[in-house]
């Protein structure tokens, strides 16, 4: 069959993306380029002349923007290299190609293959090109691809082989057994394999090789916590006044243990130490919010929630979820797959997930690569392209990432952190749980399988060496977020989740696991699960990891109705096991049992494992607060005070994330209460997220919040203290957004180095120790959690890491903000001393919780912000910058707070001489560290304190009154006071806000750039009473002047996730809805959904496109979906009809915006092909998405749309975009704008148009945000104003409500 070869570039001479590629050849890589050019190549079979002409500027390109051609014309001094996607990988821009190929043929035999070619330019050496070649194949999931043209693009499968038994396995020796253990790269123990010889020993056969990649499988430590329940034989400490609170809690333990479990002489585990105090708490009647069943599909509890001024039961489901060794090895990938899996687990409890956080540990990225260690890929690498993935699949699947965080600490070196947490929730009434019987079916829907992430679950568990980047490839999940979508919307159903007796998704393990643990009988049918292309052995099937797929049982009279409700969300569905009565795993395959395992057996987990442990003392230390990562502000360095304040917003623990965070759509859903940055100029980051429950049908109040806690520099100090304040930090936030924490419920992330040592597994247990001092302490529980322990790199361990998750509900109208609100407002201090032994006040962490909340409810106060390591004077500067307001420290407080805290060091001193001396094996080395540091207490000064570490303690905002009622308050500090002149002032030194910002925004900005760099691209200025703006507007035909509610078309494009907010919007002003999902699983499908959307077309008065990424913006550019199939002549004529003969209208917004301007809707107001001088919507100038709120000004009002608009109105409004850039010539923007078709443009807070990058984020030319057709039927807008509602976006000034809906459903009401 003839392949077909397409190059598709970018017009201009250097793109973004080449631009920032050839810095780092040149500057990092020191290669001498002349030029780079980056192709991307198709290879296209299956399609004819005809099809391939059409398609190469429908599909693979867009003639604006672009150039194609079929070979490269290369010269002496080009030096291509080909980089494509592994074969048998999931390549989303190939398979978005297809589907678009099978629209535009009728057919679904073409196939694409991709790869991208750089072509460098240059006097170039073999070294220079071996260099570039190394950088460019960095991720491990792609290959270097051949420049020739294939003869075939079929994947060639091998012929599957028979599945093997391994022979004399049950009279190997113990040496033997070893041997294979390597042999195989089993990530079982020895004694496990011991174990699994007996077991086959008394079965009378040996095993298939099948049955032990299942067992290594199902007791991996990602699927079974066999560390976690490893026994622990002795645990020892060392012995000093910072390991006593240790041994305090570590008895406490035990007598809580022994008085749940009297008759038990069970001995320690950390599992049971994780989970201690959730059952006292239960044992003691108190959380009764908990939700017990028999599925573990994440945390969750019984919320009330208010829907339409009524109370409903719902659950909420909330989990974390760490994809360390995965995004370590290929960041891309395991980012995007941390959160794809961290997703499934609540959706498989049946829940809509909502909200998402990302919580991150890196090691210096602004390192040179020239310093990466051997093995390992370059911090900087890791930490963008990890932030791309996991944006990537998140902006994709519609979960907005309400909070996105990440720290920085030399160890992550060893292995990186990547933790995704997500929240979810679903009426109780619509779960339907149920024990399974036998005869019961197992479907699998969902994705389909193939060879990606084989090996993943236990591969998490192996220590990273340097040969792991070209070992481990194979254990790296590929994510299909698109695919994921699907599920969520499927799972939405309350029929289809009601015929769901149990479910599990797939993850680690894959089928083994997640068909594996629904029942304890179970037959599997390997050949029945769907695949992407053939040879896979039953091995592969059995242990892959291919995600988004889901296994559920349900009684055989549901079959065809589940069947069906798929079909209608364009899923596959297939029956792939049944539930049996044997008490036995099953696995078929080619007519052969290759599994049969035994329940009982299964369940061991493997061989008993124990170990002994020993705790050592923290390092005594006299420094502030014993540690800080902050080191070049010690208090025995001699700097001013504005040194202080800029070195330490510079430091990377405390500068500004917004340039990583505006990667991550935050308000996708438009259910977000807090935008992540707070305040006018959007400046003061949130310590948290806040979403409104995800109500279908009717308006709620209710809101969940979820916060995290941790400090790795503490925590590497020790591990006890770290826990304690992780737990407090969560929590302090927790209340400072408003919520209560009597209320709140605990999930825990570990993550720690190789436990192959005492001393390692003592840091664990001191961090399980700490974390259940601080619920005790609280009546609090955890109950959930995830742990890793392979965070070891030859000599280098990641730091002692436990993560604290908060989570609870709250009233919308109770959710505070962290900026502070106007001038002349109080700065309380609520301070939360340490004792003496590091450990935190309880009582008065309780104490100033219980206040807040108080004064919240009552109206009291504007604002809150937490404390964390950088201290007072960070805290302040950045609760300031989001209204631009300054502040007044009142030093007289301060000296009050020294006196505070050198009453505790002193105290602590004392207490630490007094052990030392009945310790003399240590006297000595515990005296000198006393007295080396002794002489900097005396030197503590105010302006010491706005730099302590006071983790935990609040700032809150307060008016006069509140400031004088709460004067006596215990351990409440007015520390200052909020001023006008945006200044922050410390007895005789003002330092100007502005330069402040400049230093906090300075040190992430080489890989992180909040904005694009300034360029003046032309005049953009209009003004109100310009004659360029035009008023008129089109009056409705007569035969919809009495129409009541409207009908609304929403098509749901493969790829679409804001069709329930677009929905909710035109619902709330009285239209009727349809949503139409587009089926493309075959040729056939796709034919029936085009006739079911003419139909639809036919029958409504409004079509809206929603936003989302219509088959993952592919192939390399956004709407070509959407573009190809209106195309259709029938759907063409139907749109037409509606608009011109039957007075329709049409709203495109964010993707649809970008589908009606690649069909030439607008500005034209007819579907015609893309020319080269087509205005179009291209990439922002910053080169990545960007998810922000802008200021949106209405300059026509000739359209329907705009009708209760009013010239000059402005409305702020969140935007979310990775193409959302305007380009057209002057000449055409200057006719829009004389034609009124100009309907709104970017503009900064006073309303000038300008491409300032901070009000214009992507830089479009003529500042143009909405485009109207020459008549006004059909508006574009990038961007989101279907993301409203009652308490969205509360902490955002502005005009949030832009009326459009209202406007559009009026127009045939009125």
């Amino acid at each position: 069959m003839h392949i077909f070869r397409l190059f598709v570039t970018p017009r201009t001479t250097t793109s973004q993306e080449s631009e920032q590629l050839r810095r780092t050849f040149e500057q990092d890589l020191q290669i001498p380029l002349t030029d780079l050019r980056v192709y991307e190549r198709y290879d296209i079979s299956g399609i004819t002349e005809s099809e391939f002409t059409r398609a190469k500027t429908l599909i693979f390109s867009e003639p604006p923007i672009e150039t194609t051609c079929t070979t490269l014309n290369l010269s002496s001094l080009d030096h291509p290299i080909a980089i494509a996607p592994t074969l048998g990988q999931y390549d989303q821009r190939a398979d978005a190609a297809e589907q678009c190929l099978s629209i535009l043929t009728g057919h679904d035999h073409s196939t694409v293959r991709t790869a991208r070619i750089y072509v460098l330019r240059g006097p170039l050496t073999k070294t220079h090109i071996d260099t570039a070649r190394q950088y460019l194949l960095q991720s491990i999931d792609v290959y270097e691809s051949s420049m020739d043209l294939p003869t075939t693009l079929d994947i060639v499968t091998p012929v599957v082989p028979e599945t093997s038994h391994i022979e004399e396995f049950t009279t190997l020796t113990k040496i033997k057994l070893e041997e294979l253990l390597h042999s195989m790269q089993l990530a079982m123990t020895l004694e496990d394999l011991l174990c699994i010889q007996r077991y086959f020993q008394k079965e009378h056969r040996n095993p298939t090789v099948t049955e032990i990649r299942v067992l290594d499988t199902y007791w991996s430590d990602h699927c079974r916590h066999t560390t976690f329940n490893t026994q622990l034989t002795e645990i020892t400490f060392d012995e000093s006044a910072l390991t006593k609170p240790i041994q305090k809690t570590y008895q406490t333990y035990l007598k809580t243990k022994q008085q749940l479990n009297p008759s038990s002489n069970v001995v320690p585990t950390l599992m049971d130490m994780a989970t201690m105090a959730m059952q006292e708490l239960r044992h003691q009647g108190k959380l009764n919010q908990l939700d017990v069943s028999d599925e573990i599909n994440a945390c969750t509890i019984i919320v009330p929630v208010q829907v339409d001024g009524k109370k409903e039961e719902w659950l909420l489901l909330f989990k974390n979820e760490t994809h360390n060794h995965p995004t370590e090895i290929e960041p891309f990938g395991g980012a995007a797959t941390c959160l794809g899996g961290c997703i499934r687990d609540p959706l498989s409890g049946r829940a809509y997930v909502y909200q998402a956080m990302r919580i991150t540990g890196s090691g210096n990225p602004l390192v040179s690569k020239e310093h990466t260690l051997l093995g390992k890929l370059p911090q900087s690498y890791i930490t963008t392209t990890a932030a791309k993935g996991f944006s990537s699949y998140g902006n994709q699947i519609g979960v907005p990432t309400g909070e996105v965080r990440e720290y920085y600490h030399d160890s992550y070196r060893a292995k990186r952190l990547e933790v995704g947490a997500v929240i979810g929730a679903v009426p109780r009434s619509h779960v339907h749980r149920e024990n399974p019987v036998p005869g019961d079916l197992i479907i699998l829907l969902g994705g389909k399988t193939s060879r990606d992430g084989c090996g993943g679950a236990t591969g998490s568990s192996k220590i990273h060496t340097k040969d792991s980047l070209s070992t481990c490839g194979a254990e790296v999940q590929k994510g299909n977020p698109v695919t994921e979508r699907k599920i969520q919307r499927l799972f939405r159903n309350p029929e289809v989740i009601q015929c769901i007796k149990r479910c599990n998704d797939f993850g680690a393990g894959g089928v083994a696991v997640a068909i594996g643990e629904l029942a304890d009988s179970i037959h599997i049918y390997l050949d029945a699960i769907p695949t992407k292309y053939t040879g896979l052995t039953g091995t592969e099937l059995a242990i892959s990891e291919s995600q988004e797929r889901m296994a559920c049982i349900i009684d055989p009279s549901q079959w065809k109705r589940i069947q069906s409700y798929c079909a209608e969300e364009n899923l596959e569905a297939t029956i792939v096991g049944e539930v049996t009565n044997t008490g036995r795993l099953v696995m078929d395959f080619r007519g052969k049992i290759i599994v049969n395992l035994h329940r009982q057996f299964l369940a061991t987990n493997g061989a008993t494992q124990s170990t002994t442990a020993h705790i050592v003392s923290p390092r005594e230390n006299h420094s502030s607060s014993f540690v800080t990562n902050l080191s070049s502000l010690s208090t025995t360095t001699k700097v001013s005070i504005e040194t202080r304040f800029h070195q330490t917003l510079q430091d990377l623990n405390s500068t500004s994330q917004e340039g990583l965070r505006a990667m991550f759509d935050s308000t996708v859903g438009g259910n977000t209460v807090l935008f992540p940055f707070s305040g006018t100029y959007l400046k003061t980051p949130v310590q948290g997220m806040v979403a409104k429950l995800p109500v279908l049908q009717g308006t709620t109040t209710t809101a969940s919040i979820m916060t995290h806690g941790f400090d790795p520099y503490l925590s590497e100090w020790s591990p006890y203290h770290g826990a304690q304040y992780a737990v407090l930090l969560s929590l302090a936030k927790l209340a400072a957004l408003g919520g209560d924490i009597s209320t709140a419920y605990l999930s825990f992330q570990e993550y720690f180095e190789k436990l192959n040592s005492p001393i390692s597994w003592g840091k664990v247990i001191s961090a399980l120790l700490g974390a259940y001092e601080a619920q005790h302490q609280l009546d609090v529980a955890s109950i959930g959690g995830k742990d890793s322990m392979s965070g070891t790199f030859q000599e280098i361990h990641v730091p002692p890491t436990l993560i604290s998750f908060a989570v609870t509900t709250e009233e919308v109208n109770r959710i505070l903000s962290p900026h502070f609100h106007e001038a002349h407002h109080h700065i309380l201090f609520l301070h939360v001393p340490e004792h003496s032994d590091g450990t935190p006040d309880w009582a008065t962490f309780k104490a100033h919780c219980k206040t807040l909340r108080s004064y919240n409810i009552a109206q009291q106060v504007y604002s809150a912000y937490v404390v964390e390591q950088d201290g007072i004077g960070p805290a302040t500067v950045k609760a300031c910058l989001g209204n631009a307001i300054g502040c007044v420290y009142h030093k007289d407080e301060l000296q009050r707070l020294v006196m505070a805290v050198s009453s505790t060091h002193k105290k602590r001193e004392l207490d630490q001489t007094s052990i030392t001396q009945s310790c003399a094996n240590t006297s000595e080395n515990h005296s000198s560290n006393a007295s080396e540091n002794d002489s900097p207490h005396a030197a503590l000064t105010p302006e010491d304190m706005l730099f302590y570490p006071f983790r935990g303690s609040f700032l809150i905002e307060v008016d006069t009154v509140t400031a004088q009622a709460l004067k006596d308050l215990p351990h409440m500090y007015h520390i200052g006071t909020t001023q006008e002149n945006p200044s922050i002032v410390m007895g005789d030194t003002t330092m100007s806000l502005d330069d402040l910002t400049n230093s906090y925004e300075s040190t992430l900005a080489s890989i992180f750039p909040i904005y694009a760099k300034e360029k003046n691209f032309g005049h953009t200025s209009t003004s109100a009473d310009s004659k360029l703006l035009r008023t008129t507007q089109s009056k409705p035909c007569s035969k919809y002047t009495s129409l009541s509610h409207p009908k609304v078309l929403i098509p749901v494009f493969p790829g679409i996730n804001c069709e329930y907010e677009s929905a909710r919007a035109f619902t709330e002003y009285g239209a009727k809805i349809e949503t139409l999902v587009i089926r493309n699983r075959s040729s056939q499908e796709l034919q029936e959904s085009i006739q079911a959307l003419k139909r639809s077309i036919d029958s409504a008065q409004i079509v809206c496109f929603p936003g989302g990424f219509s088959s993952g913006d592919e192939p390399a550019g956004s709407g070509k979906f959407i573009a190809t199939l209106f195309h259709n002549p029938y759907l063409q004529e139907s749109l037409e009809n509606l608009l011109y003969k039957r007075d329709g209208l049409v709203l495109g917004i964010c993707n649809g915006f970008q589908a009606l301007i690649k069909l030439g809707l607008v500005p034209t107001g007819h579907i015609q092909p893309l020319e080269q001088t087509s205005p179009t919507l291209t990439y922002n100038t910053i080169g990545r998405h960007i998810s922000t709120i802008v200021h949106t000004k209405v300059v026509s009002t000739n359209s329907p749309w705009l009708s209760a608009c009013q010239i000059g109105d402005i409305y702020t409004v969140p935007i979310s975009h990775g193409e959302g850039r305007f380009l057209a010539t002057t000449e055409q923007v200057e006719e829009l704008y004389a034609q009124g078709q100009v309907a709104t443009q970017y503009v900064d807070l006073v309303g000038n148009t300008t491409y300032d990058p901070r009000w214009n984020p992507n830089q479009s030319i003529g500042a143009v945000e909405g485009l109207l057709s020459p008549d006004g039927r059909i508006l574009g807008k990038m961007a989101h104003i279907e993301r409203l509602g009652h308490g969205i976006h509360k902490n955002i000034n502005g005009n949030l409500v832009m009326p459009i809906f209202a406007s559009g459903v009026h127009y045939f009401i009125d």
